[in-house]
């Protein structure tokens, strides 16, 4: 139903018209209820005639898009659902290309990944729920170039109810080719069908958006993500806008890797990790057929890798005298008042050969007790803690009875009593984790203390303590569960459970780890 107003902006009269969308087109309109116009009149006549035609228009554009804007022929629906068979698949290949040689815990994992999704694609066919399949079949729908669809409609309910088959045919041929068994298929282009729909589903996208696609399907740990989405924004700062991937060429490429190394003087592995990054962006990118075919401007940039690494500077434990001379300086020790969450996590890391961030990210309820033994339990059960390998890094790490000397408990035991979840609460967390701040701190300390060696980074407390444990004899299976380090084997990848290893041979084995001087010198201050 058309309506026309009036309002009196600055004294001068002018008229607009207004119109309800129905119902179940709104979606084609980002889920407006109604379009306003204006009629460009103050005269009254003038206006109504203007008004009656916009009407006119408005609704034999919402009978077009109730007859043909949300609906899809079968023959559409297979050509789409067929052409993201084979662009799925072919993605699938690439990445068993490009992984190097396959442990049988990697090919047992992988197996077992299938299963799990054939079962649940399996429940939500039988149960016709289509929550596990929407955002491929909105994807689709966008990349044809319909406009959104009901999600009560029957087509709707068709494409997903043919996705789901197909992810179900997926699972099938997955599971074949991870067991070596190929058979023909045929590519994406032939299975796409109209040349139309074709180049509908290989319209251009641009950088940021496919960038957002990519972190969508293939999302690591939080922090890496974090820090691939800031290397690639400061890839496209210096075109001042977004463009379409496709016009990215191989110049631009070259000359970010310039950048990379004269502009920000980065090493040369940080440029490989960088640029890397970026071609797998792209390499997926041409799997979904953002970019064309065999078109990867990053290809043939990345400096040689075996070079790289020789020119790396590499990092070394901290010798005896070393650590004793940065712990047992007055500027640490002032730091247990003053910055307690420097204080403890750069004990927490000597005396646990544990990651900076494991510490940094601690919340008091990860600090337990099992059997008479304190530990603290490194997870990412919490939505703002990560770990670097995921479950191979979760586990349990005895709290060092050298820590307990110290005063770790009583110093858990105030925080808990301020009501504090998080055990260091001063600490904010930004791209490179909670623990920048104390990690810049050490930088800056052992700086000071004239220990300039290149090599020697905060991270060198947790290589000085596994080599440690490793010279006490401690077994090598042990070393692995303290330190959260992956065992290569199906029996121990697979077969072991870690959290019934009784806590007291994990305990057993971090007390071989002693910087029984260092103790003396803390417990001096």
């Amino acid at each position: 139903m058309s309506t026309i107003h009036t309002f009196i902006p600055k004294a001068r009269k002018c008229r607009y018209a207004r119109i309800s969308i129905p119902l179940k087109l709104r979606s084609c309109f980002h889920g407006r209820s109604e379009i306003w116009k204006s009629l460009k009149t103050t005269d009254a006549d003038e206006a109504t005639y203007r008004a009656t035609k916009w009407t006119y228009d408005a609704k034999r554009l919402f009978r077009t898009l109730k007859q043909y804007g949300a609906r899809m022929t079968p023959e559409q629906i297979e050509s789409l659902v067929n052409g993201w068979l084979a662009s799925e698949l072919d993605y699938a290949e690439e990445c068993r290309i490009t992984a190097g040689p396959l442990s049988d815990a990697r090919l047992e994992g992988e197996l077992d990944g299938l299963d799990i999704m054939a079962e649940t694609t399996r429940e939500a066919l039988l149960g016709n729920d289509f929550r596990k399949i929407e955002i491929e079949a909105n994807e689709l729908i966008k990349a044809a170039g319909f406009p959104p669809m009901d999600r009560e409609s029957a087509e709707y309910g068709r494409l997903c109810r043919r996705l789901l088959r197909a992810r179900l045919e997926y699972t099938r041929i997955e599971t074949e080719r991870w067991n070596g068994e190929y058979h023909e298929a045929p590519s994406v282009t032939q299975r796409i069908g109209p040349s139309s729909l074709k180049a509908t589903l290989k319209a251009s996208k641009t950088f940021v958006e496919v960038v957002a696609l990519y972190f969508k399907e293939c999302s690591k740990a939080k922090r890496t993500d974090s820090q691939m989405q800031a290397e690639f924004e400061k890839f496209l700062k210096p075109l001042g806008q977004d463009i379409s991937i496709r016009s990215i060429t191989k110049d631009l490429c070259r000359q970010y890797k310039e950048s990379l190394l004269h502009e920000r003087s980065l090493s040369q592995t940080t440029c490989v990790k960088h640029l890397s990054s970026l071609s797998t962006l792209f390499k997926w990118a041409e799997a979904q057929g953002f970019v064309d075919e065999g078109v990867n401007p990053v290809r043939g940039l990345i400096p040689n890798k075996r070079q790289a690494k020789k020119t790396a500077a590499k990092r070394r434990p901290f010798t005896d005298e070393e650590l004793l001379t940065v712990f047992g300086s007055q500027d640490f020790k002032a730091q247990r008042e003053i910055h307690p969450e420097r204080y403890w996590i750069s004990l927490i890391c000597l005396f646990g050969a544990c990651r900076r961030e494991e510490a940094s990210q601690l919340y008091c309820a990860d600090v337990q007790k099992q059997d008479g033994m304190w530990y603290f339990h490194l997870t990412n059960e919490e939505a703002d803690q990560n770990l670097k390998t995921g479950a191979i890094s979760k586990r349990r790490l005895p709290i060092h009875s050298s820590l307990i000397h110290l005063g770790i408990l009583e110093f858990i035991e105030g925080v808990k009593a301020t009501g504090e979840s998080r055990l260091f609460p001063s600490l904010r967390k930004g791209r490179n984790g909670f623990g920048d701040a104390v990690g810049k701190y050490f930088s800056r300390l052992i700086t000071h203390l004239g220990l300039t060696d290149s090599a020697l980074v905060m991270h060198s407390l947790r290589h000085g303590g596994i080599t440690k444990l490793h010279a006490a004899g401690v077994p090598e299976n042990i070393v692995k569960m303290l330190v959260g380090h992956s065992e290569s084997d199906v029996h121990h990848t697979v077969y072991v459970q870690k959290d019934l290893i009784p806590l007291q041979l994990l305990r057993d084995g971090i007390e071989k780890l002693r910087y029984d001087d260092i103790e003396k010198a803390l417990t001096k201050a």
